[in-house]
């Protein structure tokens, strides 16, 4: 566990990464906030959405169960984002999550984080969009290519990084995946072992989001690369 205590200026919390006016509008009306913000943007960063928006996925999700480290969930957290998962569930009673800013570089905002006090509302959302849920373990060989079909969507659970997941999120879960590991070293730590899962998860799985889920996720990526972007729009809204 990472143990040197965080200054308090390197760390940052996840929230809702736009007021809640602005992120209004990006869900009600997000072909207009791109008809707005989209000449302020270069060329190159239109692009670059594109091309991110491209490669989104959301048939692999993320449970982070009572992590403690700050530099672990950043790690956990900035691995998702650069590897096109967008969604992050995170398990905390006291709903407390700070992040070491150093680590995550701010790929939080651009990822759809959601905090729940216990595992139940989290299980219960998940199932309902037809999420199968797979503890992550040390104690199983078992790598996650073959045993999980292509097709279905699954939730990948991360525990605590001494405790691993809680009793009551194991008892959720559909089955296990491990790392196989061939050498002297049988653990390894959870952020590095969450990349390399999410790695075997992903892998030959369809990209691309659904229409309306990619229209407002280019809406939020342009506010989120222009500055000052609901001023811009009451501007416009004004002419």
């Amino acid at each position: 566990m990472w143990s040197r205590p965080f200054p308090a200026e390197d760390l940052e919390r996840p929230g809702p990464p736009l007021d809640r006016e602005l992120a209004e509008l990006v869900e009600t009306r997000p072909h207009d906030v791109c008809r707005r913000l989209g000449p302020i943007l270069t060329d190159e960063r239109r692009d670059r959405i594109e091309h991110i928006l491209s490669h989104r996925l959301r048939s692999v999700v993320l449970v982070l169960d009572h992590l403690s480290d700050p530099h672990n969930r950043a790690a956990i957290l900035r691995t998702a984002e650069a590897m096109g998962v967008q969604e992050v569930h995170v398990i905390q009673p006291d709903g407390q999550w700070p992040l070491s800013r150093r680590v995550t570089q701010g790929c939080h905002k651009w990822l759809d984080v959601v905090i729940y006090s216990s595992h139940a509302p989290c299980v219960e959302r998940l199932r309902r969009r037809g999420y199968v849920l797979m503890e992550a373990t040390e104690k199983t060989a078992a790598p996650a290519g073959p045993s999980i079909d292509a097709g279905q969507p699954v939730a990948l659970c991360l525990g605590n990084e001494h405790a691993g997941v809680t009793s009551e999120l194991r008892r959720c879960c559909t089955g296990q995946l491990g790392v196989p590991m061939w050498g002297f070293t049988r653990s390894l730590n959870v952020s590095v072992a969450a990349a390399l899962l999410i790695g075997q998860l992903t892998e030959g799985r369809a990209r691309g989001l659904e229409k309306d889920d990619e229209d407002r996720l280019r809406a939020r990526y342009y506010a989120l690369s222009v500055r000052s972007p609901l001023e811009v729009l009451r501007h416009q809204e004004q002419r």
